[in-house]
């Protein structure tokens, strides 16, 4: 069981470490997309078709060593549905008074949770 542990953890400081990077990327992108005065769920969608091209990438290759294309799909599948969890949430926490600015930060727990479950057991398995 020790091994098991060792091994997960090595998959997850992985995971994180591409995550970071990624996260970085996309959500900089949020940022500057709703700057220059995009809508929060087109530029969210934008930050994410961009996250997913990179986070595929890194993660097939990096983090769980299976970059098969044939996965991609299952990988962009599970993403739509991240999206559109995400764009609800943002919608709604944005009625409540909280800027759209902090939406996409405030979902990072759940989100980074989801995306690790997922992909270690589903997408690239």
């Amino acid at each position: 069981m020790l091994e098991y542990w060792k091994a997960e953890r090595a998959y997850i400081l992985r995971f994180i470490a591409v995550g970071l990077a990624n996260t970085l990327i996309g959500y900089g992108t949020y940022l500057v997309l709703l700057t220059l005065g995009a809508a929060y769920y087109l530029a969210w969608g934008v930050a994410l078709a961009l996250s997913l091209a990179i986070g595929f990438c890194l993660n097939g290759a990096l983090v769980f060593k299976n970059l098969k294309p044939s996965r991609f799909l299952l990988y962009v599948f599970f993403w739509l549905a991240v999206y559109g969890m995400n764009v609800a949430v943002i919608g709604y926490l944005g009625e409540l008074g909280v800027s759209e600015n902090y939406g996409p930060a405030l979902l990072l727990p759940i989100n980074v949770v989801l995306s690790y479950l997922a992909q270690r057991f589903i997408v690239f398995r």
